[in-house]
């Protein structure tokens, strides 16, 4: 009967030994997409390539913090992301099929050790990232002599519809100058109502999903004569609504 259990003891240690190489992969992947997802936007913003200093930037970030573990180790090169799994081997391009693949031979839930007598096992907890979300939304400002409110959605799945809209303040006598994007695919559109703000809107729809993308979405104003402001940018507002890979979702705040 002690040898029956010590065999049983060791199948359930093994078991969780690939549940927590498992988590440890998924969590190795979850990191690469969420700096490659900062990659296209800093490039797509920018028109170059990012290092890990400008992607964690004081102003305006496009990561709260980069990535760590002892298990992995993610690094830039050249604007490509590249993953070394476990830490120390070769790195390989996230996009390839053998990233983080190193991390299951490599995760091990610990020894065990079967007698007549004794049977003693250890394992390791490994913490899983969570996963980017469908959209992410980052409000930007611009008071110089072009004054703009900026909204930038990223949209980390293939998106088939969306909506967003912008409302700027006009308590001094700001007047519209013109919004962006106007692709011909997307409705852009504002209006003016006596005495008050200015809404810009935009829309799409399409009956086939497109690709992961980023999108900037400008709403330009100006002051009459010679005014200058200041501008109320904290009393300006957006919102948006989208649907990426079926699943809807929304946001709404201030600039």
């Amino acid at each position: 009967m002690v040898v029956v259990l010590g065999i049983l003891a060791a199948v359930v240690v093994f078991a969780l030994g690939g549940v927590s190489a498992s988590a440890s992969v998924a969590s190795c992947r979850a990191d690469a997409h969420i700096v490659e997802t900062a990659v296209r936007a800093y490039v797509a913003q920018n028109g170059a390539s990012p290092t890990t200093a400008e992607l964690t930037a004081s102003t305006d970030p496009y990561l709260d913090s980069f990535p760590a573990s002892t298990s992995f180790a993610i690094t830039l090169n050249h604007g490509v992301v590249e993953v070394a799994a476990p830490t120390g081997a070769a790195p390989v391009p996230a996009s390839s099929p053998r990233a983080c693949t190193g991390l299951t031979g490599a995760h091990s839930s610990g020894t065990t050790t079967t007698s007549s007598t004794t049977t003693t096992t250890s394992s390791t907890t490994t913490t899983i990232a969570p996963p980017s979300p469908p959209v992410v939304a980052v409000a930007l400002i611009s008071a110089g002599r072009q004054p703009h409110d900026q909204l930038r959605l990223t949209f980390n799945e293939p998106v088939s519809a969306w909506s967003v809209s912008i409302t700027v303040d006009t308590s001094h006598a700001e007047i519209y100058k013109g919004m962006y994007p106007r692709a011909r695919n997307y409705s852009p559109r504002h209006s003016v109502r006596p005495h008050g703000p200015i809404t810009y809107t935009w829309a799409f729809h399409s009956a086939r999903a497109v690709d992961p993308r980023l999108i900037n979405f400008y709403a330009l104003f100006r002051y009459p004569g010679r005014s200058t402001g200041p501008h109320a940018f904290a009393t300006d507002s957006f919102a948006w609504s989208a649907t990426a890979s079926g699943v809807a979702s929304s946001g709404t705040g201030h600039f």
